[in-house]
């Protein structure tokens, strides 16, 4: 059993079909119906059609084993507004974190730049100087031109920038709160911030790096605190407000913003 801070939102309209008596299987297959892309998935599991948007795979339709694909041509062509809608919020979202030209660090949106020198090691570079026309910037510095190695530079720079400040501030929040805890792992999850298994092992997603500090030790507090309630009940959420009394206005981030971007 675990318990997770989980923003992930499902749309499920659609058409019944009959229960199936095979194993659960996934099957994904990527589509096109006009202008919209998307991954069909079939399973096992469901009796209705249904659509979800996905952070890494963007509008995923899921159907039963057996579907009609006109049915579910119509299906998708019914809820084009809300397909439109929500893949434009998971577009804004992914951008608020990252894009081509600028990656959030703690809240602050620092400019990417690239540089050679083929004399030193890799490395990332964050310049804090501010000004009109010199916003703060973070150089991935490299040997040689390498865009695919640029890129996993800076995931290994933010992933180690997260755990800098989440383990140190984790064991200092426990003691706060008079916890304990097993250990802590990071992993890039689609639909969740953090979690507490009941072993005491805690999980955090290492994209919180992009999320103010505030937020950040929100989902710390919120995580700890299942250490002494294994639910999401009252007296949880009294004792989160205990240790973050605008935990409300976290949570709202959380909710709006709420997706991993990788």
């Amino acid at each position: 059993m675990h318990f997770s801070l989980n923003p992930a939102d499902w749309l499920t309209p659609g058409t019944k079909a009959k229960k199936s008596t095979q194993r659960p299987r996934t099957t994904k297959e990527i589509k096109q119906l006009g202008s919209i892309t998307y991954t069909h998935q079939i399973s096992n599991r469901i009796r209705s059609y249904k659509l979800k948007i996905d952070p890494s795979l963007g509008l995923v339709a899921v159907t039963p084993k057996r579907f009609s694909q006109a049915t579910l041509d119509s299906f998708i062509q019914k809820n084009t507004e809300w397909i439109e809608n929500n893949v434009s919020k998971l577009t804004q979202k992914k951008a608020f974190f990252e894009t081509e030209a600028t990656v959030r660090v703690f809240d602050t949106l620092y400019q990417k730049k690239s540089q050679i020198n083929p004399n030193t090691a890799s490395k990332v570079l964050i310049d804090n100087a501010v000004g009109p026309d010199q916003p703060p910037s973070l150089i991935v510095s490299l040997q040689s031109q390498d865009q695919e190695k640029a890129k996993k530079l800076l995931t290994r720079f933010l992933k180690q920038t997260a755990e800098q400040y989440v383990s140190p501030r984790t064991k200092q929040l426990a003691e706060k709160m008079n916890v304990q805890y097993t250990k802590i792992s990071y992993g890039e999850h689609k639909s969740q911030w953090g979690s507490c298994h009941i072993s005491g092992a805690l999980t955090f997603n290492w994209r919180l790096v992009h999320a103010p500090v505030a937020v950040i030790d929100y989902v710390i507090i919120h995580e700890l605190a299942h250490r002494t309630h294994h639910n999401h009940s009252a007296a949880f959420w009294a004792l989160v407000a205990k240790y973050d009394p605008h935990y409300s206005v976290h949570r709202n981030w959380l909710k709006k913003y709420g997706v991993s971007v990788g």
